[in-house]
């Protein structure tokens, strides 16, 4: 019973940290898309 609550954490953070590296890419992504969206309206 230990060893599946244990598994069942892991699972969780593991999902959890996928999520949110996924979420911190994307707003890089569109930090990066205004970022270019301001260089050629400046330019």
């Amino acid at each position: 019973m230990k060893k599946f609550i244990i598994t069942l954490v892991v699972t969780t953070v593991t999902i959890f940290t996928m999520q949110a590296q996924e979420g911190l890419g994307l707003s890089l992504k569109a930090g990066l898309n205004i970022n270019q969206g301001t260089m050629l309206v400046s330019s």
